[in-house]
Order: structure tokens, then sequence, then C-alpha cells
């Protein structure tokens, strides 16, 4: 049974309720298929500041908590590695389902439909 839902606007509360148990979440997508939900405390962490995308000198960031449907959309991305990360973020579920889903959950909860850790593994991405 879930205990305790915690929406923190700072990062470090956020590790510090992980820290002492309570389970991250941001779309939360994962628990609608769960057989059960977590026990005790949740932590969302979708305003922590985890939703950037940004595209640097030699690199693209992407953070944990950027939704499908952003990651899809952007259309700022350059190159072939941002047409493939758009391309697989458009792949995954339906447009309500990409509105939730997150990166960092779309790799975390190992979904056979998970269509992000391919497409970052054929981009050697760092995670």
């Amino acid at each position: 049974m879930t205990t305790a839902y915690h929406q923190p606007v700072q990062l470090e509360e956020a590790l510090r309720l992980v820290a002492r148990g309570a389970t991250p979440v941001a779309g939360a997508t994962a628990l609608f298929s769960a057989r059960s939900l977590p026990e005790g405390e949740l932590v969302d962490v979708t305003r922590c500041g985890l939703g950037e995308i940004r595209v640097e000198e030699a690199r693209l960031v992407i953070g944990a908590a950027a939704t499908l449907s952003r990651i899809g959309e952007a259309s700022d991305l350059p190159g072939m590695e941002g047409a493939l990360l758009r391309r697989a973020a458009r792949a995954a579920g339906s447009r309500p389902m990409r509105n939730m889903i997150t990166l960092g959950g779309n790799l975390a909860h190992s979904a056979f439909w998970a269509d992000m850790p391919p497409a970052l593994l054929a981009l050697d991405a760092e995670v």
C-alpha cells in the first residue's frame, strides 16, 4: 500500500526521500501495468528540473523526466541522432501515453515495448 505521495521541487529533497526508501516516479506509467503498487512512499520527480532537452556543442542532453512526446517533437535535435531519437520516441505507445512516459522510466522499467533503449544503444549514448 502506498502511504505517501511527495512532489518536491528541489532535486536534493527528492534524493533525500529516495535515500530513506521512497520510490521515484515521473510519468508513473509502470504503475498502471504493475500487478501491485509499490509499498511505502512515492516521490514524483517531475518538478525537480530533470525534464530538460538541450543541445550542446558535442552532445545532446536529455533529462530523465523528459516525456517521449517532448523528445518526439524536439525539432532542434540535430542530425541523424536527433532524427533517430524523435522517431523512436514517436513509435512508443499512443500520444496520451507518450505524454506520460519519460525517458528515465522507459529505460528503467525494461518493458518489452521500450523503444528508447535500442536507439540510445545505437547512438552509443551515455546514461
